[in-house]
């Protein structure tokens, strides 16, 4: 009468699922660093959660690929807008799991450069600087 339904797996990978996106300014300039001849880049962002609000959550957010361009635009005080990858790690502190989360960047945009990075953008060819990243790769 009724047919047991087959549970059936897919040889696929699983997807990544766990996104964010967050859109705040960037509490200091991007910073770089290697691990073997890999460029990690490190900034934070503070968003705002609510209106008019005084306290902010920063995002501490790691970028994998090596990008020249992205020391110039990643800059204290840029608004930008991050996307990207949530990934959960655990480890052990006094012998009780923690657990953590990694911020890791997909995209990059800027939507307003703060006053300092517009003086030293001068002279640049940016057109529009609220698009991505790319734009200034190509400065």
């Amino acid at each position: 009468m009724f047919s047991i339904a087959k549970r059936q797996f897919s040889t696929s990978p699983i997807p990544n699922i766990a996104k964010f996106s967050v859109t705040g300014r960037l509490g200091a300039d991007a910073t770089k660093t290697y691990f073997g001849d890999k460029a990690i880049y490190k900034y934070s962002v503070a968003s705002n959660a609510k209106v008019n609000s005084d306290s902010a959550d920063w995002f501490n957010i790691t970028k994998f690929e090596e990008s020249p361009s992205f020391e110039r635009i990643a800059k204290k005080g840029n608004l930008v807008q991050v996307d990207g990858d949530l990934v959960q790690n655990v480890y052990l502190k006094d012998d009780v799991p923690t657990y953590g989360y990694n911020f890791i960047q997909r995209s990059f945009h800027v939507i307003s450069f703060a006053k300092t990075s517009e003086e030293q953008m001068e002279g640049a060819e940016v057109h529009n600087p609220t698009e991505s990243e790319e734009i200034v790769k190509n400065l």
